[in-house]
Order: C-alpha cells, then structure tokens, then sequence
C-alpha cells in the first residue's frame, strides 16, 4: 500500500542503500514472526531506505513516503479464512440478523 504505514511492535529495523518496499516485502516473508512491513524512503528518516518488520499488523495511517503490506503468513491465514465455509455458530448469528425482529 504505496503511501501508508502502520504503527506498532517493530521488532527489526533495517537501513536498506538500495532497498526497495519489494525487498522489504521480501524480508518479512523470509521471517516466521514478520506480520507486516513498513518500507520507508530515502531521506526520510535518514540518507538510506528503511524496512521496519512488525510482529503485529495494526491499522494502516496515511504516511506518504512509505508504503507498507501483511507478510506472507498472515495474509495466507486471511485467504484460508476467507475460502473455509461458515462454522456452525456463525451461521446461527448470520440467521439470527435475518431474522424478524419480533418486540
């Protein structure tokens, strides 16, 4: 997400002299705690890029200069949740909300 950032738990910070958000991108695939990236451009907070690995994935912020994206990991736990079908209690809820409302 080109122009976003996230606050929160960065657990790794890497200055990058030829880095890009796809290189960061890349690290935090590579890293089993990696939940989301921050990649931030050249001059902004030094002469160097900077890729911010975060343990958790906190809503993103406007932030221009900086771009940031889930890791592997969370956004394959997003797509198979997406894809399983709807549990038992879920379902219960989601007939509970079409039902009358009777007072």
């Amino acid at each position: 997400m080109p122009g976003w950032a996230r606050r929160g738990a960065v657990y790794q910070r890497t200055e990058m002299d030829q880095g890009t958000a796809r290189a960061c991108a890349s690290l935090c695939d590579l890293d089993g705690q990696c939940q989301a990236w921050v990649w931030t451009r050249p001059g902004l907070q030094g002469p160097d890029a900077v890729c911010s690995l975060l343990s958790t994935a906190h809503t993103p912020y406007r932030a221009p200069g900086q771009t940031t994206g889930l890791g592997a990991g969370l956004r394959a736990s997003i797509d198979s949740a997406a894809e399983r079908p709807p549990s038992e209690r879920e379902i219960e809820a989601l007939m509970a909300l079409e039902a009358p409302l009777h007072h």
